[in-house]
């Protein structure tokens, strides 16, 4: 029903503002295209459409198949690019992603058929503005930029897509929040190119698997680099650090100079029998007291490194998980100019 009420909303808007269509199978033949003003209009279905529809109804079950395989990022979106590709027996399939500040793109990924030469060295860290001043504003309510013939376009954008021999383009949005990161294009560089409605459903909804693939993939590679600036930072630290899981005590992760404390201070190991020696974590243990404060600290001296230690806990997110951050910091000078020289808390 729905793809039937989609069949006549095009022909009404080919048709002109305030304009209604009533649904009937003729439209099912219709196909898209664009006038030289830019406008949506409707022609018959040609033959070339007849030709890939049958493999275009595969497109989206395929999509799902290889999008969930969790295989590497790269090779399953250049792999259904070229699925795509060659479905469609189209030129070109190509990824472009936007800078954060959205004032550069870059080619990712693509694909690209036979005698068709590769962009993506080309394409990268380009400027938005070389596409043309107005060239987001041909992106519709949908998210979809459509030319079967560039004829919409203005001088400066038709003579960037002359360079790369682009004569018929169908772009899809990748949004991110509602803001356009990028878009997912299929472009015809041997003759121009017409699309059915059913076409451009099935390819919008193709790039809105691939944006939330990219941009899940993205989010993964920015928070796996802010843990490697994390882990670096605190392997720089001149103090004992380390994380440790709130109930087994067991170290999710600890850095250099608490590494060279003892050869049994190991990611996996349990923090009280390498710092401590002891069966139990203490009564008074930073990690037990930040569970009411979510911080604590501690100073205790250690008979089997001879010094005073300062510990503080601090309550931390770690791998999506709760955990306690540990500082170990030796206070022993500190410790030399109490007038009193008592070991309190002494292990």
């Amino acid at each position: 029903m729905f793809q039937k009420a989609d069949s006549a909303l095009y022909r009404a808007k080919a048709a002109g503002k305030k304009q209604f269509c009533l649904y009937d199978m003729s439209l099912d033949s219709m196909a898209f295209s664009a006038s030289g003003t830019g406008q949506e209009t409707v022609d018959e279905t040609i033959d070339s459409d007849r030709r890939y529809s049958p493999a275009m109804n595969e497109l989206i079950p395929a999509a799902f198949r290889i999008l969930s395989k969790g295989e590497d990022v790269n090779l399953s979106v250049s792999r259904l690019l070229e699925i795509v590709g060659q479905r469609l027996g189209v030129s070109w399939v190509y990824v472009a992603e936007l800078s954060e500040d959205r004032r550069y793109y870059s080619n990712t990924f693509e694909w690209c058929g036979e005698e068709i030469s590769s962009q993506k060295s080309v394409l990268q860290n380009r400027p938005v503005e070389d596409l043309g001043k107005d060239y987001m504003k041909h992106y519709n309510e949908r998210g979809i930029l459509y030319s079967s013939d560039l004829s919409q376009f203005n001088a400066k954008t038709k003579a960037f897509l002359a360079k790369l021999e682009i004569k018929s383009v169908l772009q899809c949005g990748i949004w991110d929040h509602g803001t356009l990161g990028g878009w997912v294009g299929f472009a015809d560089c041997r003759e121009q190119r017409l699309w059915t409605s059913d076409q451009i459903d099935i390819l919008s909804f193709i790039a809105e698997l691939l944006s939330t693939f990219l941009l899940k993939g993205r989010a993964q590679h920015r928070a796996l680099n802010i843990s490697r600036d994390l882990q670096a930072l605190m392997n720089s630290r001149n103090t004992w650090l380390y994380i440790i899981d709130p109930q087994t005590y067991e170290i999710l992760y600890i850095n250099a100079k608490a590494r060279g404390i003892s050869k049994e201070a190991v990611k996996g190991a349990v923090c009280y029998r390498v710092f401590l020696g002891r069966e139990s974590a203490c009564d008074d243990c930073p990690a037990k007291l930040a569970r009411k404060s979510r911080i604590a600290s501690k100073e205790f001296y250690s008979d089997s490194r001879g010094t005073w230690i300062s510990a503080e806990a601090t309550l931390v997110r770690w791998e999506n998980k709760d955990a306690y951050l540990i500082e170990l910091r030796d206070i022993s000078a500190y410790k030399e100019n109490d007038k009193t020289g008592r070991p309190l808390g002494k292990e």
